[in-house]
């Protein structure tokens, strides 16, 4: 399976705040959005981060017709998935060079003198249906043998 087909990038500390139009207040997933709202919200890529006890995916917002944060607009029709951290995916899931996890603890995250943006057409469902160990449902699973496509537009506000 494949954990989500997006683009990544890096924008200015000065980009934390953000605006969208999609479910919210709070961070929704493929298998996780039912409290969520529809609506127009205003956040801060600083707080996105929830203090779960071991780090792990966060922030993450889907069905997102369409998000202004910094100089850009980026908006797409069918809508779309995105995160913006004040740190890097690799921070909430660290490993030993090796390859070994490393199970650290929220206050190990650092605030990064950056804003990660992720722009996501899919990403797979966070599972935990029945443990926190499970994984999600085939259904809320991107198969490598499934063909997808997603397209998105960045303007200038």
């Amino acid at each position: 399976d494949v954990p989500r087909i997006g683009f990544r990038a890096r924008m200015k500390a000065s980009c934390d705040r953000f605006r969208y139009f999609g479910p919210g207040p709070w961070e929704s997933y493929w298998d996780r959005s039912s409290a969520c709202r529809v609506g127009e919200y205003t956040a801060s890529a600083k707080d996105e981060c929830y203090p779960y006890v071991r780090p792990q995916e966060t922030g993450h917002h889907i069905n997102v017709d369409w998000l202004e944060i910094g100089p850009v607009r980026i908006s797409e029709a069918y809508g779309f998935e995105f995160n913006a951290l004040r740190c890097s995916i690799e921070d909430l899931d660290p490993r030993t060079p090796d390859g070994g996890r490393v199970f650290g603890h929220i206050n190990d995250i650092p605030v990064r003198p950056w804003v990660e943006l992720c722009i996501d057409g899919l990403m797979t469902g966070v599972g935990g249906h029945d443990s926190w160990g499970a994984r999600p449902e085939p259904v809320r699973t991107i198969w490598s043998y499934e063909d997808r496509s997603y397209s998105f537009t960045i303007e200038a506000k």
